[in-house]
């Protein structure tokens, strides 16, 4: 089944990053039947690849990446047998946890998870739960990237200092996307990630990046009009 499944993957554009078997303290949902899921398998995209496959067959809908996601790997997960969740679903799903059980990124001084190989030009679409135990993808050993960098060009590149030993401020991102002197994080995706030197040749298109900071700036909007 691995190879069938990661080939349906590759078609779309998506990859298997990892997976784990869960035990109650990593708050998975129970399958539609009740039963709890005994492997859970983690659906990510890397780069262009995904958007490109996205574009071709984009549906006209106000979310279209979640709406095309979400008929995607629903039709994978009832192909071999799974249960589909997603990052977007509400109440919101611990996504970042469980990839950090995965064993394949780490953190990186933005806050955000960064692989090996990758950099920060990974994400995570959806994760499979299956009710049976199946032997998990094997991850190689690998060290922090970030221990090797000199300079960490990542934490300078922000032209209005958004990351701190504190955390991120989003008040700060968010008043400076919306400004003129933000455009070029708009268009062309956050200054800060790009100076990241791991995976430089994974780095999003112009047009995924804008699309993807169009929605990050939503976001902003949403945690401004909640709290």
């Amino acid at each position: 089944m691995r190879q069938q499944l990661n080939e349906a993957l590759e078609q779309c554009g998506f990859f298997l990053r990892g997976g784990f078997h869960p035990d109650p303290a990593d708050d998975v949902p129970p399958l539609p039947n009740g039963q709890r899921a005994a492997t859970i398998l983690l659906v990510g995209s890397v780069g262009a690849r995904m958007w490109q496959v996205f574009q071709a067959e984009r549906p006209a809908c106000p979310d279209p990446l979640d709406a095309w996601t979400e008929r995607k790997l629903g039709a994978m997960a009832k192909q071999f047998g799974a249960h589909a969740v997603f990052p977007f679903d509400r109440p919101y799903y611990p996504f970042q946890r469980w990839v950090k059980k995965t064993g394949t990124c780490f953190k990186s001084p933005l806050r955000i998870e960064i692989h090996p190989v990758y950099g920060l030009w990974h994400a995570t679409r959806g994760a499979l739960l299956f009710s049976e135990r199946l032997d998990l993808p094997k991850t190689e050993e690998s060290q922090h990237p970030c221990k090797a960098c000199v300079g960490m060009p990542c934490l300078k590149a922000c032209p209005v200092g958004v990351f701190s030993a504190k955390g991120l401020d989003i008040d700060l991102c968010a008043g400076h996307l919306a400004g003129e002197d933000g455009e070029d994080c708009m268009t062309n995706g956050c200054l800060a990630r790009r100076a990241c030197p791991v995976g430089k040749s994974y780095q999003l298109l112009p047009e995924q990046a804008a699309f993807h900071m169009q929605a990050l700036r939503q976001y902003h909007a949403e945690i401004t009009r909640v709290f």
